[in-house]
């Protein structure tokens, strides 16, 4: 919401701000294997403990009203990934550098990962490999400019120049 406030105190009145964002609450798959949706699990864990929000695109409308936006319109389209996805993840998953993350934040263990890396490699090997996840975004307008939403920063400087 901070940043959505900045925003809205910088942006002329009038403006409009497009937000997007996914949400992981809609995700298919197929082939959907055991493996693939602990890969899709820890993925979830691995977010959730950086401070994600994994359902954030579900709450884009609501977050933009809250500071005070109007003329609010959401909406969403379904991300479909490709083989070339999966073959991504896969070496995500198998990278040094988030398996070392992974251990030493206790998020996963080398061999949770590795696992991950693999359910991808195999589905992104099937024939008729399917995977989607909705992609959310919202358009609003901004009613007011500066004077609506002052922070610290505005205050202080408004302050030092008086």
């Amino acid at each position: 919401a901070a940043a959505l406030r900045r925003l809205r105190r910088v942006l002329t009145p009038g403006a409009l701000i497009g937000i997007a964002d996914a949400d992981y609450g809609g995700s298919i798959a197929w082939p959907s294997t055991p493996g693939l949706r602990r890969a899709e699990r820890l993925a979830l864990r691995i977010r959730r403990f950086s401070g994600g929000d994994v359902h954030v695109g579900r709450k884009l409308v609501a977050h933009l009203a809250e500071v005070g936006f109007v003329d609010i319109r959401g909406g969403a389209t379904a991300f479909v990934a490709s083989p070339a996805e999966g073959q991504w993840q896969s070496a995500y998953f198998a990278s040094p550098e988030l398996q070392a993350h992974l251990i030493a934040t206790g998020i996963a263990s080398r061999a949770e990962a590795t696992e991950a890396s693999d359910a991808w490699a195999r589905w992104a090997a099937s024939p008729g490999a399917y995977w989607a996840r909705f992609w959310c975004h919202a358009i609003a307008t901004n009613p007011g400019g500066v004077e609506t939403f002052p922070d610290d920063e505005a205050r202080a400087t408004s302050a030092a120049i008086q």
